[in-house]
């Protein structure tokens, strides 16, 4: 096939793949061949940038799908990651903002039992030690609740000794 390039704003041509790649045609270079409804990039024409990328005795990489064009590796194109499987569990809840809503509204003793284990939570999920992080994990939710029901049982009694006081108080 045959392509039209632009040169200094004007078409030129038509030339073969190879005879566009001696004239040091570029990936951003406009060309327009025959079959073609505009102008494209050369970037957009298959045949054009695999000659571009074409080194001597190297073959292009086998496409995974026959169906699709072969894809030319470049030495400007960065190598793909690999991708990484991750067999880390998810981390366990660390419990650290109840405990210290719990240790401030509640009861302090617990709260701070609950504050300590939490803590130590994300730390020892984070060094890989799971099972820890799961057992310190449980300490925390129950001194959590502890610290929670703790303080919640001090509120009611106070409440019902404050009723029963100013209810027994004549005027």
């Amino acid at each position: 096939m045959k392509y039209f390039i632009v040169e200094n704003n004007q078409p030129a041509g038509p030339f073969e793949i190879e005879e566009l790649v001696r004239k040091g045609i570029k990936a951003d270079d406009l060309v327009w061949c025959e079959g073609m409804e505009q102008w494209t990039s050369a970037s957009n024409i298959s045949e054009i940038m695999a000659a571009l990328n074409r080194c001597p005795g190297i073959p292009p990489v086998m496409p995974l799908n026959m169906n699709q064009p072969p894809v030319y590796k470049t030495e400007q194109e960065p190598a793909a990651p690999e991708q990484v499987v991750s067999t880390m569990p998810a981390m366990p809840n660390t419990w650290l903002v109840a405990s210290i809503i719990v240790t401030l509204f509640c009861c302090a003793p617990f709260g701070i039992a609950a504050i300590v284990y939490a803590a130590r939570v994300e730390t020892l999920w984070q060094t890989g030690r799971y099972e820890d992080a799961e057992k310190t994990s449980g300490k925390a939710k129950k001194w959590t609740l502890i610290a929670f029901l703790s303080g919640f049982a001090f509120y009611a009694l106070y409440l019902i000794s404050m009723f029963t006081v100013f209810s027994n108080l004549k005027f």
